[in-house]
Parts: C-alpha cells; sequence; structure tokens
C-alpha cells in the first residue's frame, strides 16, 4: 500500500476569498523581470500514471489563472505542449482520492503479479553534469551554478526552505559543496526532474537572498548569520514505483566470493599493481541476481546487486513527508564487511571513490544497493604493501558517507551533502624557524598506506582511522604537501620526495628530514599557518580576507605592530614575519612594498623562494605593481597550474605586457574568483579583467565585471573613467554606436583618469575610422597629439604603430618607417615591438618586392631604400630587389648610385658565378 499526498499549497490555505495570489521573481543585472500571478481553485482532478509514478491532473484550468494552463485531455492524461509520458492507471492499481480543501490524497496499491519482473537499471547519468561551486565570504555564502549555457531559473522560497529551479535537465555536481560545511546553506538535495534541474536547501528564516547571472554562470548568495539549529522542514515527494525503488539491506553472508580469478593477492610492495581484474570467460561472482545484466568487461571487477524486493510499503503521512524520506530513497549504499574489525579510509577523487582497508589480505566483495546501483558495481582492486583498496565510479550528483555498523563499513551515497567536523591539524615546533612538522588528532589505527592513483599518477598517503566520520575533510595546500578532503581517515599527496607520514594509535605525524617550511604565527594549522592554502571552492591561494587583518582604516596599526614584531627578534629568524607584512601589504593593494618584503624573507632563507605559495605571493605583487615579466617567471611555474587564483594573477601579468588576448584567456579560467576579492584589489585589477575579456570577445562576463566594479566604486567615486570607457566599449560590440562614442566622447573630454582619457580619444579615432567619418589624411593629426599623451608603455607603443601604420597607408613611407622603427627601439624584446618589425618588414616587401615603389621616381625609391636597407630580405629576393632598382638608377644615368648598390652586392651577399657576373657589370 502506497500514499502519495500533495501537501496543501500554503497560498491554497490563505484563499479564503478566493483571491489570486501573485508569485513574483527577479532576475537581477536588468536581465528581466517576471511577474506570474497564479490562483489555485478547487478543481476536479484525474488519477494518472507518468513514469511508474502516480501524478494528479487538472481536469479544467483554473478560471482565475493567468496566463491560462495548458489544456488538459482527460482521455489520455496529455497536457498540450508539455513533452511528457502519462497514462491512465492500469486495472491492477486501485486509486483513493481525496479532496480536502485543496489537498488531494492518493493511495495506490499494487496487484503482485504473477511472476516477478525484472528488475529495471536506473537510466545513466546525465552527460556533463552541472558543477555548482560553494564558497564562504564574510555575512554571506554563496553557491554558483556553472552550465554550458545560458539557461533561464526560478527562485522559489517557502519560509526556511529554498528551492532553485532551473528550466534545462541536468545532473548537479555537489562535490565542491560536500566539504565547505555551509552554514547557511544546510541539507541541499537536488530535487530535479527528467526535464529540469533543481536544488533545495534550508536556509535561516531571516536570510536575505540574491541571485545574478555572470555569463553562462548563476549565482545565488545567501545573506545572514547561521542558526544554530536549523528546523527540519517537511515537504512533499516523488516517491518511485516499487519496480524501481531500493531494496532493503540484505544479509551480509559469511562466506564471500574471492574478488580475484586466477590472482594472488600482492604483499610487500611499496605502490600498488595494475587493477586486479577479471579473466575474460571467468566468473567472479557466483551469487548474481537471477535477472541477465550485461557481461562484464574483463578489465573490471563485477560486484553483485542486491536483490529487488517482492513489494514495497512506501507510506508518507499526509503532511509529514520529510527530507529523511526522500534522501533514502535516493541513497545507494556500498556494504562491506572484513569479518574482523578494521580502520578505513574513503575519500573521492577524479569521479571515483576509493575505500582502503589496512588489511593486505582482505578478500570480500562489496554488497551494493539502491537506484545507483548499476553505475556503481563495477570496481577495480588494488593490492597495497599493507593493505588493500578498492575504486568504484562515482557518478554525478551523488556525496559518500561513512558509517560503521559493529564491524561492517557502510558508505552511503546520497544527493545530500551532511556537514562534518574536520579533524584538527597542528603544528609542532619553533613558532619561527623552519623546521616544524604537522600533528593531526585522530584515532587511527597506526597504519599509513602509500597508493599510487593510476588516472592521475600522484603518490598519495592513506592514513585509515577506526572510527566512522574521523576524518581530514578540508583541502589544504602547503609548500611541501596537500590534503586531500577525505569522508574517512587522512589523505596526504606529497609535494617533495622526502616527506614522511607516521602514525601512533591517536595521532599522525607529517614531517620531512629538514623540517617542514611553515610560517605560522599560531599553532593552528587552520588559521594563520595556511594563509595561502587551497579552498574547495576555486582552489584559492590568498586568503585575503585573514591579511587584511581588518579595513584599511586598521591598516596603519596592523603595520607599525608587525614591524615592531619584527624589530624585537633575530634577523636570522625574520623571514615568517616579512612574509605576514608582505600579506598585508598585498592584501590591501600595495605591491611594490609587498615584493621588497618577500625579497627580504628571500635573503634570510632563500629556500622560500622556491617554494609554491611565495612565487604565488610574489608573482601576484610585482603584477600588481606593473611588472609584468618577472611576475611571469614566478607565476608560470608547473606547481600553480592548478589554481585558478593563479591564472587571475596570470592575466593581471599579461596585460601589463599588452598580451590583452592572452590575458583573456587566462581571466576566463579564473572563473568568478575575483568577486571574492576585497573591494580595493577588486577596483585595481577589475578593469584589465574586463578590458582583456572583451578582446576575446567575452561581453556578457566583462559586463558583469564592470557592473560590479560599478557598484563598488559608487561610495567614493573613484574608476568613473574606466568604468565608462569600458561601457562605451562594450556599447559598440553591441552594435551601439552612437552610445558607444558618446560614452568615450564624455571620457575624453571629462574624464580625470589620464590614462582612459587616452584610451578613449583613441577608440574614438577608431570608431570613426571604422565608420567612415573620418579619412585616413583626417585621423593623423589627431593621433599625432596622443603622441606624447601618454608615455612609457605599450599603451604609447600601441599609438605609435597605429600612426606609423597610417602614415604608410597614406604614402608617406619615410615618416612611416622610421616612426615604426624608432618605437620598435622603445620596447626592445616585446612583443609588441616584434609586431612592429613585422610590420615594417612587411611593407618593405610590398614596396619593393611586390613592385608598389615602382610608382616612385628611381632617386626616391633609392634613398627609401639605402635609410631602411636593414629591411631588405635575406637570399635571392634580396638580390633581386637590389639589382631591380640598379637596373632603375641605370635608366636614369644615376650610375654612381647603381654602382654602390652592386659594389654592395658583390662584397656582402654575392657568391661564385653570381659574384663573377655582378663585378663584370660593374
Amino acid at each position: 500500500m502506497g500514499r502519495i499526498v500533495d501537501v496543501k499549497n500554503p497560498e491554497t490555505q490563505n484563499r479564503a476569498n478566493q483571491q489570486a495570489a501573485p508569485l513574483r521573481h527577479w532576475l537581477l543585472n536588468g536581465v528581466a523581470l517576471s511577474v506570474l500571478s497564479v490562483a489555485l481553485a478547487s478543481v476536479p482532478m484525474t488519477a494518472r500514471a507518468q513514469d511508474q509514478r502516480p501524478i494528479d491532473l487538472l481536469q479544467s484550468p483554473s478560471a482565475q489563472s493567468s496566463p491560462a494552463p495548458a489544456a488538459a485531455s482527460a482521455e489520455t492524461g496529455n497536457v498540450q505542449g508539455v513533452d511528457s509520458n502519462v497514462r491512465p492507471l492500469t486495472d491492477a492499481e486501485a486509486i483513493e482520492q481525496i479532496n480536502n480543501d485543496g489537498a488531494l490524497a492518493v493511495t495506490a496499491q499494487a496487484t503482485p503479479p504473477a511472476t516477478r519482473p525484472q528488475a529495471t537499471a536506473p537510466a545513466a547519468p546525465v552527460e556533463g553534469a552541472i558543477v555548482v561551486r560553494a564558497g564562504k565570504h564574510p555575512g554571506f555564502e554563496r553557491l554558483v551554478f556553472d552550465w554550458p549555457e545560458t539557461v533561464d531559473y526560478q527562485l522559489d522560497r517557502q519560509g526556511d526552505r529554498l528551492t532553485v529551479r532551473f528550466d534545462q535537465p541536468g545532473e548537479p555536481d555537489l562535490r565542491a559543496v560536500a566539504f565547505m560545511e555551509l552554514q547557511l546553506a544546510t541539507s541541499v538535495v537536488s530535487t530535479g526532474t527528467a526535464n529540469a534541474m533543481a536544488l533545495s536547501m534550508s536556509i535561516p528564516a531571516d536570510a536575505e537572498i540574491r541571485d545574478f547571472r555572470l555569463d553562462t554562470k548563476v549565482v545565488v548568495d545567501i545573506v545572514g548569520q547561521p542558526s544554530n539549529t536549523q528546523p527540519v522542514v517537511r515537504q512533499s515527494v516523488q516517491v518511485p514505483a516499487p519496480a524501481a525503488a531500493p531494496s532493503p539491506t540484505a544479509p551480509v553472508p559469511d562466506q564471500r566470493p574471492a574478488v580475484t580469478a586466477g590472482t594472488s593477492a600482492q604483499t610487500a610492495v611499496a605502490t600498488p599493481s595494475a587493477p586486479i581484474t577479471q579473466q575474460a570467460g571467468t566468473p567472479l561472482v557466483n551469487n548474481e541476481p537471477a535477472e541477465p545484466a550485461e557481461t562484464p568487461e574483463a578489465q573490471e571487477l563485477v560486484l553483485p546487486r542486491a536483490p529487488d524486493q517482492e513489494s514495497v510499503d512506501l507510506t508518507v503521512v499526509e503532511g509529514e513527508a520529510s527530507d529523511e524520506n526522500q534522501i533514502a530513497a535516493q541513497t545507494t549504499s556500498i556494504r562491506i564487511d572484513p569479518n574482523v574489525p578494521t580502520a578505513a579510509a574513503i575519500f573521492a577523487r577524479a569521479d571515483a571513490l576509493w575505500i582502503a582497508f589496512s588489511l593486505p589480505d582482505l578478500d570480500v566483495t562489496p554488497l551494493i544497493e539502491g537506484p545507483a546501483a548499476s553505475q556503481v558495481r563495477r570496481a577495480d582492486v588494488f593490492r597495497l604493501e599493507n593493505g588493500m583498496a578498492y575504486r568504484f565510479p562515482l557518478p554525478p550528483g551523488l556525496y559518500p558517507r561513512a558509517e560503521l555498523d559493529g564491524r561492517v563499513w557502510e558508505v552511503n551515497l546520497s544527493p545530500i551533502v551532511t556537514p562534518t567536523p574536520t579533524a584538527r591539524i597542528e603544528i609542532e615546533g619553533s613558532e619561527v624557524s623552519a623546521g616544524k612538522r604537522l600533528s593531526i588528532g585522530m584515532d587511527v589505527s597506526g597504519v599509513v598506506m602509500e597508493l599510487e592513483d593510476p588516472l592521475i599518477g600522484d603518490r598519495l598517503f592513506l592514513v585509515p582511522a577506526n572510527k566512522a566520520g574521523v576524518a581530514v575533510r578540508e583541502a589544504r595546500r602547503l609548500p611541501e604537501l596537500e590534503f586531500i578532503p577525505a569522508v574517512q581517515g587522512a589523505v596526504i599527496r606529497p609535494l617533495i620526495d622526502d616527506l614522511e607520514v607516521t602514525a601512533g594509535t591517536e595521532t599522525v605525524k607529517v614531517q620531512a628530514p629538514e623540517g617542514l617550511l611553515l610560517s605560522a604565527s599560531r599553532s593552528d594549522l587552520l588559521g594563520a599557518a595556511t594563509q595561502g592554502a587551497p579552498t574547495v571552492d576555486g582552489l584559492k591561494l590568498f586568503d585575503l580576507e585573514e591579511w587584511q587583518r581588518g579595513p584599511m582604516a586598521a591598516f596603519e596599526g596592523n603595520r607599525i605592530q608587525l614591524q615592531q614584531d619584527i624589530s624585537e627578534i633575530p634577523l636570522s629568524e625574520r623571514a615568517p614575519y616579512y612574509l605576514d607584512l608582505a600579506r598585508l601589504y598585498f592584501a590591501h593593494g600595495f605591491g611594490a612594498e609587498a615584493t621588497g618584503l618577500i625579497r627580504l624573507a628571500v635573503e634570510i632563507m632563500p629556500e622560500l623562494g622556491e617554494q609554491p605559495e611565495v612565487r604565488a605571493l610574489r608573482g601576484a605583487a610585482m603584477a600588481l605593481r606593473g611588472d609584468g615579466a618577472e611576475a611571469l617567471a614566478d607565476l608560470e611555474i608547473e606547481a600553480l597550474n592548478i589554481h585558478p587564483e593563479a591564472a587571475l594573477w596570470r592575466g593581471v601579468a599579461l596585460t601589463r605586457l599588452g598580451r590583452w588576448a592572452q590575458a583573456g584567456q587566462q581571466f576566463l579560467q579564473s572563473g568568478d574568483l575575483i568577486l571574492s576579492y576585497p573591494n580595493g584589489l577588486y577596483r585595481e585589477i577589475a578593469g584589465l579583467m574586463a578590458e582583456a575579456l572583451l578582446v576575446v570577445d567575452e561581453v556578457d562576463v566583462a559586463e558583469a565585471i564592470v557592473n560590479e566594479l560599478s557598484r563598488r566604486s559608487a561610495e567614493i567615486s573613484v574608476n568613473q573613467a574606466a568604468i565608462n570607457y569600458l561601457r562605451g566599449d562594450i556599447a559598440l560590440r553591441q552594435g551601439l554606436l552612437e552610445d558607444g562614442q558618446s560614452l568615450w566622447k564624455q571620457v575624453a573630454d571629462e574624464g580625470k583618469d589620464q590614462l582612459y582619457r587616452v584610451k578613449a580619444r583613441l577608440g574614438l579615432i577608431e570608431s570613426e575610422l571604422a565608420a567612415g567619418a573620418i579619412t585616413k589624411e583626417e585621423a593623423i593629426p589627431s593621433l599625432e597629439q596622443l603622441r606624447f599623451a601618454w608615455r612609457g608603455d605599450t599603451l604609447e607603443l600601441a599609438i605609435l604603430r597605429r600612426l606609423g601604420v597610417l602614415y604608410l597607408d597614406t604614402g608617406d613611407y619615410f615618416g612611416g618607417f622610421e616612426l615604426l622603427r624608432r618605437a620598435a627601439g622603445y620596447f626592445p624584446g616585446s612583443t609588441q615591438s616584434q609586431a612592429l618589425t613585422a610590420d615594417l618588414a612587411q611593407a618593405f616587401r610590398r614596396l619593393y618586392v611586390d613592385g608598389e615603389a615602382d610608382q616612385m621616381s628611381p632617386i626616391e625609391a633609392y634613398g627609401l631604400f639605402d635609410e631602411f636597407r636593414e629591411l631588405n630580405p635575406l637570399g635571392d629576393t634580396g638580390d633581386k630587389v637590389i639589382q631591380r632598382l640598379a637596373e632603375r638608377l641605370i635608366s636614369v644615368d644615376l650610375l654612381g648610385e647603381a654602382a654602390e648598390l652592386l659594389q654592395q652586392q658583390v662584397e656582402f651577399r654575392a657568391l661564385g658565378l653570381e659574384k663573377s657576373r655582378l663585378g663584370a657589370r660593374l
């Protein structure tokens, strides 16, 4: 017997006078405004079934609804305009309708068939899961839905429950949410359908919700303070029909089949052997269910699926449909009975779930049950030196949680993220010395296993824990090691060859022969010692909020205090304190000062200069002060390739070098990380980011960055020239010529920022040339005025290059060649200088190889050639240019000039017979 209850809509409860209740949804940033008024009325309903689930359909639309709902057919149950699979309930299904003031209860009783039907495997997961990232920020928490294309969405808030609905299907990937331990958004559940994705979560009742778009991303902010407790929210649920329902946990058999066939366990090896696999044609498991199954591949271990139930009793009391019931229906469990008490290490990585035990000879088959069992049941087995490990596929949208039932380990994969505390990590050793080690307080077995991940190719230390839920759950990156987020135990990735990990019974020690380089001012790793460590939401390198130590008003006091601390300790121990002071300067936007302090720290401890964290900070500080080349030397090291924050600062460095297109690509790799930056740093680099994004035609993303820059600059009236310039550029790229030019004219005439005044004037000239409003000859005087308006960087080079090309295009070859050659000498070796040289070579070739110089008099052609003869191509092409020009000079009796050309060719270019021929010609 199953009862499906459509819990009474709160709006129908307030419908005493049958008035329409409006539902309003706002899309920010001026994208759209949608106001939908809906009135629910008591109407007859018809029971139907869709995708094996009972549903109800309105037999007639509400007269008060606006717009009118799609018409429903009482014969077939199909709804016009809606792609659905709706059928009348069969005779084997008894229906009971209870109309209770707008609420409907449907009771369905499935008649047991004569024979048990075959279980239907769950649908395959949607390819390309939608990544949902999470971040904690001062006063709010953020969820970012990273769609591959723009989708429409709605926010539905019912008290302390928030649901985000999208009009496109998708499988949410919530692994980034799993380890963030959000306090404002809890009990995160995937509640989507086959045609739409949705995510539901609990929020504080007094929280404010903000939402906006950033390119194809949808950003939702929950603003407020976390509550001590969150109330349990009850809601109606759709319960799968019996054929698709998960079966109860089957008893664990005493004897389990071996996981390998014809392969003995490997012991006493430092790294795992290749996965233990089934030999083709040899069954590994002899307790498979009776229903047919696909033949497993030869390189995979096929685990048995728990038998389906003959019948399922799904009872949901009216008004009591809880989140727990819905989650349980979507949970898949993996049960492993080692037959003896044992510790476990469990973690998820690269779409795989790893479960490792400290028993080398463990040889049992996991029991898997639940709706995703068919997707999880194929696993590889690895034999380690002092343990073994299973590797399972991890379907998108499912998140592991470890439980221990006696000696049986159970890993539940559910769509909800369960926040749990992480193990405390402390630093042991002198507060100012480099020789430190880490200590992790955990109830462990004393075993450390070593695993080589065959997919990623790196080496991991696995520390299994005895009690369920004891884990280092947060991602942390330090100079010599990285903590991989774990569900159970600890997972450590060494970044040096001689990292040592040892375990007792209550602690885990991580150290190196020379000690770990940890610049901490207190012994809590999760505090100052991890400044610069990555976090889950985007692998952040810089903890800017911590480094700022408060607002700008407190900067001077903090600076004096840190300098006082430095003066009281010996010079040889000052390096960590110099770094702390450098972080303070950098977080407040002082790149030059931060660079100098980092240099002092490296002089005291040279090994710091090779640490990725320090190089990232030094590179960002140099990019901030304008030194792009030196910044890239630090930011382009391999260890920083995985960090979006390094990509952000590589983008800043590339803009300093005028490499705007490359900068745009780097900024795209950084995602929306810049939105988490404090206002001061954001205002420093947001304009550069937007300008680079426009170069690579990411107009929508650039517009979002500029809008945020405008919001953050409103109170102090800064950056207005930059904002108007960028908005003018955006308007032009959107085809709004008049709007764009009007904004640029405003900046050029009234802007207080000389940089953007020059950029606006240059942009106006270019746009007027493109529109045909002025000629090239008319543009030259305006560009000549700009030559001296901005000096010393790539903007000056861009002005000189454009002016030189215009001179060439208008026939002033001498002026164009001279200007381009001089400009190339201003910035030797730069990318722009190389482009100028290419312009010169191309123009010279057009004149003397392609023949445009034939339109000049012989003496003019000779004079120009003689002044810029270094541009003459090498080889036969250049020889022909000389001979052709010499013949023209001879034709007008300029024999001396012709002889000089030929003499230089004989002395410096010609060889062999050609040299003899030219000598005779002379």
